[in-house]
């Protein structure tokens, strides 16, 4: 079955994006990726060359997780939900880390580059979510982690508890999948 990506349930809601032009968008798309691709490939030990444009929003970045004592669990965990009621609805997606602590909590993390907004909540509710449904492990706590150009790194714990944006996003699956033609292919 192929089920929708956790970012086409969420475009169920008008998030704002349409006054902004495509090039605008698709260059934003493109740096964080490419900043995704080399955290991704120095946390799981692959060689890659740190370019000019991320150096600063990368060094800043691992003396943040240096600090913190993380380790990586987990690095670009591919993750799928299915609903138990209905199995021809779910949802996929890809979560940036899951890290240990030095507690030994498990940490969900999602890297921004950008503006952090409350569909980056839904987003990694969606990930803890299907992450534990998949291992039967329980995520201790969820981090959006945004290194800034100007090297520092936000922090953006959620605001409210994930059971909360759990809860939003099952509506909004539930909204998508409420047109026909969004149902999976079994």
């Amino acid at each position: 079955m192929e089920y929708p990506r956790v970012s086409h349930v969420l475009d169920v809601l008008d998030w704002g994006y349409g006054n902004i032009p495509p090039f605008v968008l698709k260059r934003a798309a493109k740096y964080g990726t490419g900043f995704h691709n080399l955290v991704h490939k120095k946390t799981t030990g692959q060689k890659s060359r740190v370019t000019q444009q991320y150096k600063t929003r990368y060094n800043v970045l691992m003396e943040w997780l240096n600090k913190n004592q993380f380790k990586v669990k987990e690095a670009e965990r591919k993750i799928l939900y299915i609903d138990r009621i209905d199995i021809s609805k779910g949802y996929q997606g890809t979560c940036d880390a899951i890290l240990i602590n030095k507690d030994h909590n498990l940490i969900l993390i999602d890297y921004k580059t950008g503006r952090v907004t409350k569909r980056h909540f839904l987003q990694c509710s969606a990930y803890k979510m299907a992450y534990e449904q998949e291992t039967l492990t329980k995520i201790d706590k969820i981090i959006i982690v945004k290194p800034t150009k100007e090297g520092i790194v936000e922090e953006y714990d959620l605001d409210k508890p994930s059971s909360y944006y759990e809860k939003v996003f099952l509506r909004l699956l539930d909204k998508y999948y409420s047109n026909a033609k969004h149902y999976a292919k079994v």
